[in-house]
């Protein structure tokens, strides 16, 4: 028996196997064509044995139960017929002392004589092939230890250093197919699972272009695959997301975490509908290549809640009006064509310590700031809390000028101590308003007009002062 420990202490200068490049392309085009692993192999180690000039050759993967398996061949003779029937074992078994166990327990490429003991189970077939010498090469590769056999006629075809080192290269080239392989495996079946998924879907490149939708997709939005191909989501766009809501969005993506959130978004033939969106960054070679977007369609669960919340308008949370009957009486507001402020009050940090702190936590803070804007605006002024966690308040002082000084009173009020969290939160204070209505005004715009300003309106840790349009 003979072992070979590594490739360079034999030779320096490898001259690879003729024809090797055009095996490894003819497997890649099987790849791309979907052929299974088995034709793919089979293939491969049909060219091998042609190339090396050896009645057997396959390619073998570890299994986890002590069995050698064969995953691909070259030849149906009899030597392969007993190899199937007794497979060569790792485990110490009476077929566990053969080319392959000593590789893998050895660690480096191994071959013996068929009259080695070790190879006694399928010398008889080996014999009547005419196959003197055995010899396999591990190799890690797609998650598992994979070994190359070799079976050759001439006793001396493992003492040509040259080529065993040779054969070194080409495992190497071997492991790398495997890798490919098995990555596009993966990559198809997620593809194929996505195009039959009934959650609509979407793939991004980094730049935000679609490079893939699926059939779900379609009917959902009435977008062929063929007309979203290369545009930006923001086709779908309804104009109901501010601006602050993309922001959030595009910055969790870009720290590489996963983004779910609720999105109004618009089909093609301008139809409103509501999806629970879920965006996942997914990586290629180890680095973010694309974004998947899953949508799940809500619609209808959104439409019987706004229905519930016209019905009963009052928060039970914070006792102020839920976000429906707010955007009602804000469009009331529009059509009376009567003078009010709309303002938006925001505390991230302090949302964002309740929100770590558990759902009790947050319970108690919306609670507790509901009660504080009640006790400090009567009628005729409204407030909520939206589902961002900010407070929307509309303001309708006699005169209207006093709209901003009532504004400029909350600030103190909101900005004590809170139960459990007790941390003055000033210089996260952040304050917007709009005076209105104006001719045209819907409330839709004027939301949406307010989060403009929201996202562009600084901390502030003076008095509050506010950007009155």
């Amino acid at each position: 028996m003979h072992q070979l420990a590594k490739a360079h202490s034999l030779v320096a200068d490898i001259t690879p196997l003729p024809g090797a490049t055009a095996i490894w392309l003819g497997a890649y085009q099987q790849m791309v064509a979907g052929n299974s692993r088995r034709e793919i192999l089979d293939e491969v180690c049909r060219q091998l044995a042609l190339q090396l000039g050896l009645p057997l050759v396959s390619l073998c993967r570890r299994g986890a139960s002590g069995q050698v398996t064969m995953e691909g061949h070259s030849h149906e003779r009899a030597l392969w017929i007993e190899l199937q029937r007794m497979p060569e074992r790792w485990d110490g078994t009476v077929a566990g002392d053969g080319p392959a166990a000593r590789a893998l327990r050895d660690g480096h490429a191994t071959w013996m004589a068929v009259g080695d003991d070790g190879f006694l189970p399928w010398r008889r077939a080996a014999q009547a092939e005419q196959v003197a010498a055995a010899g396999a090469w591990p190799l890690t590769a797609a998650g598992d230890t994979w070994l190359l056999q070799l079976y050759a006629a001439d006793a001396a075809w493992f003492g040509d250093r040259a080529r065993l080192a040779q054969l070194e290269a080409l495992c190497a080239d071997l492991a790398a197919l495997l890798d490919d392989e098995a990555r596009m495996r993966q990559q198809r079946l997620l593809a194929s699972a996505l195009s039959q998924a009934g959650n609509p879907c979407f793939i991004t490149d980094l730049d935000g272009s679609i490079v893939w939708s699926n059939p779900a997709f379609t009917r959902m939005t009435g977008h062929s695959a063929e007309d979203v191909l290369g545009q930006n989501p923001r086709i779908l766009q309804s104009g109901r997301m501010g601006q602050r809501y993309y922001q959030v969005l595009w910055n969790t993506l870009r720290a590489g975490q996963v983004w779910s959130g609720e999105t109004v978004d618009r089909d093609r033939l301008g139809v409103n509908y509501t999806i629970r969106q879920t965006i996942s960054p997914f990586a290629s070679e180890g680095r973010v290549s694309h974004y998947l977007s899953v949508h799940d369609d809500i619609s209808r669960q959104k439409a019987v809640q706004r229905r519930a919340e016209l019905d009963q308008p009052l928060d039970p949370q914070t006792g102020l009006l839920n976000p429906a009957s707010f955007e009602q009486a804000l469009r009331d507001a529009c059509e009376q064509a009567q003078p009010f402020l709309l303002a938006m009050v925001s505390l991230p940090k302090l949302q964002a310590v309740a929100t770590a702190m558990g759902p009790e936590a947050q319970a108690m803070v919306a609670a507790e700031m509901g009660e504080r804007v009640r006790a400090t605006l009567g009628a005729p002024h409204q407030a909520c809390r939206s589902a961002e966690g900010d407070l929307l308040l509309l303001l309708r002082a006699d005169p209207p000028a006093d709209n901003p000084a009532l504004l400029a009173r909350l600030r103190p009020v909101l900005i004590e101590a809170y139960p459990l969290i007790g941390e003055q939160l000033t210089s996260d204070y952040r304050a917007v308003a709009l005076n209105g209505p104006e001719p045209g005004d819907r409330a839709e715009t004027l939301l949406r007009r307010l989060d403009q300003r929201m996202s562009e309106e600084p901390p502030v840790r003076a008095p509050l002062g506010l950007g009155l349009g």
